[in-house]
């Protein structure tokens, strides 16, 4: 028996669930986290795939063959608003939509799955970001409003959330691998997106995907955000740019983010290879997920580096005039262990929870996020109580 037979087969409440997207995040972190919280009999709910979309059906297909058998396969144009008036439609069942499609998507399925037809959808999640500008996060909020949305609507942030970034900040703190105060982030990938016209049909190129920055390098610049949080500073972005009422632009994929109380942006001057005073240096080259950073302070260095397995980290590192070794560091890091979805695990068993004990939770009058108290930066999930104002953050 599956998992998810095993489940159904309990005590345990279970959440029927429509997926749109089945990509990198569908069949990776997501789709283990699912199945890791139906395998653990010890929680009280589960969520039970029942539909998964994606346009033209091949990821839809590949996501129920590897990991959903019992879901339904819904493509096209209209097979999003079929998959939530079909399979999310059953009396007495609580529904609930996974949002991990494209980012130009985000906008009108949070909206389409708020005034949709779902009788009863009892919660959101919709991965980073929510939209891809400031207006279109306006036009969620409105939506909210004006269908009277009583549901949980979480944004996705899983990366910030990710052991080994965790404890990175938690690393940058500590007085014995002490490398002074902390003037660059930076982050090295290779770039692997779909340009457009390279791949018909991807519904990841075309009009209104943005650029690299605006799609998975969006996580990128959490995790950075994240850091410089652990640090002490704070920074607020709009969703599909870098500074609130400009657009972003990029100089070969960089730029630099000011960590001043007004958030305003600095570029670097590549030229002279320059921070201006007081800033903090943020850097994103050719943005793609992975393990390789580099944090530069003014007494020292720390590297961090995904080896070609795909799951050790390799740590080098000055400070002062000592060059770290690898066992001095380890002495002093947390554990790096990345589990496969552990942070999605996190934010779904939180999300779920808000869901099933929904009477301990205010109707969301803007985007409810259960798991941190500090609301930093780019996700556009501010004002988590009924009756706040929506802020954009």
């Amino acid at each position: 028996m599956s998992a998810f037979q095993v489940a159904n087969s309990s005590n345990r409440r279970g959440i029927i669930l429509g997926i749109s997207g089945a990509g990198t995040r569908g069949q990776g972190n997501l789709a283990t986290a699912i199945n890791n919280i139906a395998s653990d009999p010890e929680l009280p709910f589960f969520f039970d795939p029942v539909g998964v979309y994606t346009p033209g059906g091949n990821g839809a297909r590949t996501l129920k063959t590897r990991f959903f058998p019992q879901a339904t396969v819904f493509e096209g144009p209209r097979g999003y608003e079929q998959m939530m008036k079909t399979s999310l439609r059953r009396e007495n069942e609580i529904a609930a939509v996974i949002i991990a499609s494209p980012n130009q998507c985000h906008e009108e399925q949070t909206k389409t799955a708020m005034k949709g037809g779902i009788d009863g959808v009892s919660g959101i999640y919709v991965d980073k970001p929510i939209a891809l500008l400031d207006t279109g996060v306006q036009g969620v909020s409105e939506a909210i409003r004006e269908t009277r949305f009583s549901g949980v609507i979480v944004v996705g942030l899983p990366f910030r959330l990710d052991p080994t970034i965790q404890g990175l900040g938690e690393m940058l703190v500590d007085e014995v691998l002490d490398i002074g105060d902390v003037v660059s982030i930076s982050h090295r990938g290779t770039l692997n997106l779909v340009k457009e016209g390279e791949e018909a049909g991807n519904w990841k190129c075309g009009y209104g995907m943005g650029d690299p920055i605006s799609m998975f390098g969006i996580h990128l610049v959490d995790m950075q955000i994240e850091l410089m949080a652990q640090l002490g500073n704070t920074l607020t972005i709009s969703p599909g740019g870098i500074v609130i009422g400009k657009t972003w632009r990029h100089n070969n994929s960089r730029f630099t983010l000011d960590t001043g109380v007004d958030a305003r942006i600095q570029y670097y001057d590549y030229t002279n290879k320059t921070t201006p005073a007081g800033e903090l240096h943020v850097d994103v080259d050719a943005p793609e997920f992975s393990l390789n950073w580099e944090i530069i302070g003014n007494r020292g260095s720390l590297k961090m580096n995904q080896n070609r397995d795909g799951k050790s980290i390799q740590f080098t590192g000055r400070a002062g005039e000592h060059e770290l070794t690898e066992e001095e560091i380890a002495k002093h890091a947390p554990d790096y262990c990345k589990t496969h979805g552990h942070a999605a695990t996190r934010e779904l068993l939180d999300w779920g929870t808000a869901i099933t004990q929904f009477g301990e939770y205010h109707p969301a009058a803007s985007f409810y996020k259960v798991m941190r108290n500090e609301w930093v930066g780019h996700a556009i999930m501010l004002s988590a109580r009924s009756g706040e104002e929506i802020r954009l953050g």
